[in-house]
């Protein structure tokens, strides 16, 4: 799955299990906003990579299946921009987790150059998520992790030291504001709906973080 634009969903991008096989895949310069669930479900699948992506979604990345997953498997995610959104579930505003997992061994993560945004106060399991998370990290580099309030980090999140912290909502929420539109600037090839706005490559910074490009 490539060079896709996506608004307003339920699952965006759906990998699924087909007559009994977990096929790999990659997805690459997906921009996904405004979503109400799994940005990216890749749960039924042995090998994943997902690559380059701009995903504003309740739920980041799914990899969550007892059956199949398991953690000799790897899901490998570079320079992936990751905003979880908040809505109303289970009666209560809350977001999803950025990646979400059965377990500690549901599949083996590599996480690189990539950044994970956490738009809500209260998160779908906080605790778990994050453990989960933090026992199935195989391969960890260069990430960043933003809170966009002047709050403190809820004591939920917890993650190993190939996360840089950066909070606020001037220095947070800025940096994420200057992330996000460079990564549109830097993808002219990512379709366009009505009201988004256009690349300008000049205005690209191949170091900023993605930096897949």
């Amino acid at each position: 799955m490539r060079d896709l634009r996506i608004d307003a969903a339920w699952d965006a991008v759906r990998y699924t299990e087909r007559h009994g096989s977990t096929e790999n895949h990659r997805t690459e310069h997906l921009w996904v906003t405004r979503n109400r669930d799994d940005c990216i479900e890749a749960d039924a699948k042995n090998q994943a990579v997902i690559e380059d992506v701009l995903c504003e979604s309740f739920v980041g990345i799914s990899a969550a299946d007892k059956k199949i997953s398991r953690a000799s498997n790897t899901m490998r995610i570079n320079g992936a921009l990751i905003s979880v959104l908040e809505y109303v579930y289970r009666v209560k505003a809350q977001a999803g987790p950025p990646i979400k997992l059965d377990d500690g061994t549901s599949i083996g993560l590599s996480i690189n150059d990539s950044v994970i945004v956490l738009n809500s106060r209260r998160m779908v399991d906080g605790r778990g998520t994050f453990d989960r998370i933090r026992e199935s990290i195989r391969e960890c580099s260069g990430n960043l992790l933003i809170w966009p309030y002047d709050t403190a980090l809820p004591n939920f999140v917890d993650l190993p030291d190939c996360f840089t912290v950066l909070a606020g909502a001037k220095d947070g929420g800025a940096r994420w504001q200057r992330i996000r539109q460079n990564w549109i600037d830097c993808h002219p090839e990512v379709p366009r709906l009505p009201g988004d706005r256009l690349s300008n490559l000049q205005d690209c910074d191949k170091q900023e973080y993605g930096g897949m490009y």
